[in-house]
């Protein structure tokens, strides 16, 4: 249930989640406030949480119990699209999360095209992107799609397929996503940026891991965390051109939620 908060340039912990998990779906611009949903405790779960600034507080669930959707948006217009179901079986379902509502409310939305898990994302509710993943037949998958608030549309492909990958952006337009695994051939450290209609390779991680988290945007990121065996809390800050190792975690970890765009 472990949260930590970066400053820009150490983490320092704050208060945990009230439920803890893992592969939640985040969304969030800032450290001041945020949004965990869904992940898995001995089942797969719908419990939604609010962050905000100081402590965590449950609102409403999502109407689809998952694991490992993508997750992005804001705090209080969030979107969650994809993950693992309770069964094990993939889910290709949206939702839009409004917290004006009391207590906040999960309405459903379109579906994606390709239904899938363990996926990441980036930009807004009204402009999403969704990327890799894995699909029923343990399949790695380089599928990318784009939210425009109403519907999902097939784009150009990642480069390399790959699922259990972190993802930044604050748009459908720009984005980046690094680490991953491919099965067979083990964790990556690739990383590629999307300039709103393809996918370029650009310089590699220092460590390759998979189950990563990473916020920011396509040209200003993080990443941090995840396994490369073993957990690790190695964290590394992306200037558009390469990677440069920071500060620690201070608990090594994985499978985690994250978001921000700074």
């Amino acid at each position: 249930a472990v949260t930590e908060s970066w400053n820009g340039s150490a983490w320092t912990e704050v208060n945990d989640v009230n439920t803890a998990r893992r592969g939640a779906g985040p969304a969030g611009t800032d450290n001041t406030s945020g949004l965990i949903f869904g992940g898995y405790t001995t089942d797969r779960i719908a419990i939604t949480e609010s962050w905000s600034g100081t402590s965590w507080t449950e609102v409403n669930d999502m109407s689809t119990t998952r694991f490992r959707p993508a997750g992005t948006g804001s705090f209080s217009n969030a979107l969650a699209a994809a993950g693992q179901e309770t069964g094990g079986g993939n889910t290709a379902t949206s939702e839009e999360w409004d917290s004006a509502r009391p207590v906040g409310a999960w309405t459903s939305a379109n579906a994606m095209n390709t239904g899938r898990r363990q996926l990441a994302g980036g930009g807004s509710q009204t402009a999403g992107i969704a990327f890799g993943g894995e699909n029923s037949g343990s399949a790695n998958l380089a599928n990318t799609e784009q939210y425009n608030g109403t519907s999902w549309t097939e784009v150009n492909d990642l480069n390399t397929a790959r699922y259990l990958l972190g993802g930044a952006g604050v748009a459908n337009t720009s984005a980046i996503a690094v680490g991953g695994e491919i099965d067979p051939g083990g964790n990556q450290a690739l990383a590629e940026t999307w300039n709103g209609s393809s996918w370029t390779e650009v310089s590699d991680l220092n460590d390759a891991r998979s189950d990563m988290g990473a916020s920011g945007t396509y040209n200003a990121c993080l990443g941090f965390g995840g396994d490369t065996p073993p957990n690790t809390a190695n964290t590394e800050s992306w200037n558009g051109s390469s990677w440069t190792e920071v500060n620690n975690l201070n608990t090594a970890r994985r499978t985690m939620g994250a978001s921000s765009t700074s």
